[in-house]
């Protein structure tokens, strides 16, 4: 995997991270009404234009990417610099407009949050922004829904011609027809439309998966947003008793809730998991080096846990760095590990190494990297502090 792809898998994660909402049971249903060929909806009517705009018309001969985004999301953010570099790029052949969509659904939606994401990245940020009503949602239903698609971001390209030439997420170099090729085609008038319909109909297919899996899991998370452990636990088997494929993938949502119910019995359920995974018996679960790994980051992110489970982290990480010794996320887990200790000195060194894999790995969004070096000053302010 490149360091983009590596970047936006994270990022993209957070931005499907599923919360208690739920949408829609219909809309995972719903066929696609715009499609790769068709002309595009207008761009309007917006909330607001907030840097630019307003773009009243799609100009014969000239190209436009209408990218749709929300502040919360890590893999939109990561999107901005490509963007902005193209917009540069294409100057007076490419319009990049962004548009602010879902924003309610983590916080409220405010059109001045998003300026100030704006004004704060600057160049990097350095195209046309508006943002839909957020109770309306003119712009999501005539564009997202109608095309088919849900996740976030997602880029159209609009042709020479008028017309759409290709949807799809734009970091998504393991996309059969990716977007950046897709823009070149647009730019130089051939684009290959047999291609984006394909891209186009992965996406939905996607969709349709992600939908119905997030109405399916809604109810679990939701009693992990309330803190309800034993709803967490009493969810998980509803859901594997319904679907026994997902027994692997709720491992960690179970340990991370057992952990707050019964510690003891909790360990002892991660130790069975790793030892199952090593043997080969746990159907889809990942390798005994990755299982150590997904128990110790489990166990790492859980507060007001006892120190015996700290250590217990530690051991599960280090087991599984020497499995992969430049794993970025274990060697953050286990700063994290040893900070909960108390461990300060190690604590540092661990978030160092992590922060020195990430430049090793190379293009790391800005507000990663910020994150990164914040975790690491805390550290060392409480360890000058002690």
């Amino acid at each position: 995997m490149d360091a983009r792809s590596l970047w936006y898998a994270l990022g993209l994660a957070a931005c499907l991270a599923l919360s208690g909402w739920a949408p829609p049971a219909a809309a995972a249903a719903a066929a696609p009404t715009f499609v790769v060929g068709d002309s595009p909806p207008a761009l309007a009517p917006m909330a607001a234009w907030i840097k630019g705009g307003p773009v009243v018309e799609f100009r014969p001969g000239h190209v436009y990417v209408v990218k749709f985004f929300a502040t919360w999301c890590g893999a939109s953010r990561e999107s901005m610099a490509q963007l902005s570099e193209l917009a540069r790029r294409h100057a007076g052949r490419l319009t990049v407009v962004g548009v602010n969509v879902r924003e309610a659904e983590h916080g409220e939606a405010d059109a001045g949050a998003v300026a100030d994401l704006v004004e704060r990245r600057g160049d990097q940020m350095d195209y046309i922004v508006a943002m839909d009503d957020p109770e309306r949602k003119t712009m999501f239903e005539a564009w997202m829904s109608a095309a088919g698609t849900y996740a976030i971001p997602t880029a159209f390209i609009i042709g020479r011609d008028g017309r759409l030439a290709y949807v799809g997420f734009p970091l998504d170099q393991q996309a059969s027809y990716t977007f950046e090729q897709a823009l070149e085609d647009a730019l130089a008038g051939t684009s290959d439309l047999a291609a984006a319909r394909s891209v186009q109909a992965q996406v939905n297919e996607q969709t349709r998966w992600y939908l119905k899996d997030r109405a399916l899991l809604a109810p679990l998370h939701q009693a992990r947003d309330r803190g309800d452990h034993r709803g967490v636990l009493a969810e998980a088997d509803r859901i594997v008793a319904h679907d026994s494929r997902y027994e692997a993938r709720l491992f960690a949502e179970r340990l991370a809730a057992m952990l707050h119910v019964d510690e003891g019995e909790a360990l002892a359920f991660a130790d069975r998991h790793v030892r199952q995974a090593r043997a080969g018996e746990i159907a889809d679960a990942a390798p005994a080096p990755r299982a150590s790994g997904t128990v110790g980051r489990t166990i790492a992110r859980e507060q007001g846990l006892s120190g015996q489970a700290y250590e217990r982290a530690v051991d599960y990480l280090q087991a599984s760095l020497a499995g992969d010794p430049d794993g970025m996320l274990d060697w953050l887990a286990l700063a994290q590990a040893r900070y909960r200790l108390g461990d300060l000195d190690r604590a540092i060194a661990a978030q160092e190494r992590a922060i020195e894999l990430g430049r090793e790995i190379g293009e790391m969004p800005a507000e990663t990297a910020e994150e990164l070096e914040r975790t690491l000053a805390h550290y060392r302010r409480e360890g000058r502090e002690r």
